[in-house]
């Protein structure tokens, strides 16, 4: 059973919290790789064929893989919360450096597109709701 898990992190710890999170996936990672490689034996050897070896090995494979992609998407959710707080505090400086031109604001930190599923909404770096179609 999968569950959410939430907890507070000053603003300065969210990248290493995010790291932290993908450096624990190199165990799976690594067993992944060798169930690959397994598989990759496994057809290699006509004369000692084993179906079930395969098709066991395949499920723990794509498992793996599952288990991987939702810890990324995980991490990439969190960078982008990350990064939208950036861009609101940049614009929050620039609206008052508008009022108070001895306040410089900090040139804004560039962010990379995400890709996004169907069902999520799409925020450009302004607040603005983006359409979400799909070709």
């Amino acid at each position: 059973m999968r569950v959410k898990l939430s907890y507070t992190a000053e603003i300065e710890e969210v990248l290493p919290e995010a790291s932290y999170l993908l450096k624990n996936l190199s165990d799976s990672i690594n067993e992944m790789i060798k169930n690959y490689n397994s598989l990759l034996e496994i057809l290699a050897d006509e004369e000692e064929f084993n179906n079930n070896g395969f098709f066991t090995t395949v499920d723990e494979v794509r498992q793996a893989i599952g288990r991987i992609d939702l810890r990324l998407i995980e991490v990439q959710e969190i960078v982008s919360g990350y990064q939208g707080y950036l861009d609101a505090r940049h614009r929050a400086r620039v609206e008052e450096s508008l009022t108070d031109p001895s306040a410089a604001p900090d040139p804004p930190i560039p962010a990379a597109p995400i890709p996004s599923r169907e069902d999520d909404v799409v925020i450009d770096l302004e607040g603005e709701e983006l359409d979400n179609e799909h070709d």
